[in-house]
């Protein structure tokens, strides 16, 4: 193991090089810059996070990896990094680190592999004094995902992010006029996409879970349906509103779903449900 790295009380090191490239969901980096305070960042900052966890901070600043983010002192005895070439592979290591201003110590590890893999590896851990944080996030505003009981529910094995397919409107449906709807974050690889149209709304939505969709919803009546081919990952559909000002004041409801293999058991996933107003000018 390398010497310690001269780490102070709430300091962060500078940019520290792992020798690969490592793709993360959202971005990628060469190096990271370590914090006394548990947690090691995707790009270089100043920011130490004392003095303990913080889960919006986590979801909005950059990306980082926090397997102990919390308040300790790493001069006491120190902070390790090792990269090791022949397996591809960088260590960030806390040996007996202790919580600030008690006699607790903490032992944990996170090894980053040029495959994308980053573990969290813990000895024995004590923090009594401080609020601690565990968890990784590309940031930029990205969805808490809610608590894990790390005690009952090792280990846990993430996956790239996903996120939902989402439908829009790109105008108001104006009788005589034509409506852009377009299907976003499909999916990369999805074949096949389809626009879903309905007079009725069903509220909750209809889980569809019993048919391998888990965690897919129906919003509406299945009355008229469109297919799309996705360009990349969005696909879109003019819809025109009928020149007919009896329509005015009718309610349609939209959905939209594509094939995606290896997300559920169907193969499956749909989007929001859109409700839109026709009117006049």
């Amino acid at each position: 193991m390398a010497p310690a790295i001269p780490l102070l009380n709430n300091d962060v090191t500078q940019v520290l090089p792992l020798g690969f490239l490592l793709n993360y969901p959202g971005g990628s980096t060469s190096a990271i810059a370590v914090s006394s305070n548990g947690f090691v960042w995707a790009q270089p900052s100043t920011n130490h996070g004392c003095c303990a966890g913080n889960g919006t901070s986590l979801l909005q600043l950059g990306a980082r990896w926090c397997p102990l983010w919390t308040d300790l002192n790493p001069t006491l005895p120190g902070v390790h990094f090792d990269t090791v070439p022949a397996n591809n592979a960088a260590y960030v290591t806390f040996t007996n680190v202790a919580e600030f201003a008690t006699t607790n110590t903490n032992t944990f590890q996170v090894a980053f592999f040029a495959n994308g893999n980053v573990e969290y590896r813990f000895g024995a851990c004590a923090v009594t004094a401080h609020t601690t944080l565990t968890g990784w996030s590309p940031a930029s505003g990205a969805a808490d995902p809610g608590s894990v009981d790390l005690s009952a529910s090792l280990p846990i094995i993430t996956s790239p992010d996903r996120h939902a397919l989402r439908l829009g409107a790109g105008s108001r449906p104006i009788v005589g006029t034509n409506v852009t709807l377009t299907a976003s974050r499909v999916p990369a690889g999805s074949p096949l996409g389809a626009f879903v149209g309905g007079l009725a709304q069903h509220v909750p939505g209809l889980p569809l879970a019993s048919i391998g969709m888990p965690g897919c919803f129906q919003h509406i009546s299945l009355d008229a349906t469109r297919v799309f081919v996705p360009t990349g990952t969005t696909g879109s559909m003019v819809f025109a509103v009928p020149n007919v000002p009896a329509l005015s004041g009718t309610h349609l409801y939209l959905q939209a779903a594509a094939f995606a293999a290896s997300q559920n058991p169907l193969g499956v996933v749909s989007s929001n449900g859109e409700r839109v107003l026709t009117g006049m000018q």
